[in-house]
């Protein structure tokens, strides 16, 4: 079962045109608050990602909203957690997988990737490479 911010963040990857003005102005910070336990992560973590360190974090839950740069960086996640939950089917094989080592990333987990473009862009290509079965 779908929980309501699941279904938004759904709904922003299948139709992007509806979160560009928000991404452009900053997503609430509830975004990053709701979006971490899906990869398994603390907030903390997760803002690490994103390329928040903890200090930053509280200034932004303080303001409740994230800058343009952040906001376009957890998009680029949400996508790529849309791309595993169609791949792996739900959310805690999502959790786990993202946390397990994988041999096609020398034994790192395709968590510790995602805080480069490259990084995603790796992880994103083995999903595809899962989808097809050619892995």
């Amino acid at each position: 079962m779908s929980t309501r911010f699941e279904e938004t963040v759904q709904r922003a990857v299948e139709s992007p045109e509806t979160v560009r003005e928000q991404i452009r102005s900053g997503l609430p910070i509830k975004w990053l608050e709701q979006l971490a336990p899906f990869f398994g992560v603390s907030v903390t973590a997760f803002a690490d990602i994103v390329g928040i360190d903890s200090r930053t974090l509280s200034r932004r839950r303080k303001g409740g909203r994230l800058t343009h740069r952040e906001s376009n960086a957890l998009y680029h996640l949400a996508v790529l957690y849309q791309h595993a939950l169609a791949v792996l089917g739900d959310t805690e094989p999502v959790r786990h997988w993202f946390n397990t080592e994988e041999d096609d990333f020398s034994g790192m987990k395709p968590i510790d990737l995602l805080d480069t473009a490259s990084g995603i862009k790796e992880v994103d290509q083995l999903l595809g490479r899962i989808e097809h079965g050619v892995f």
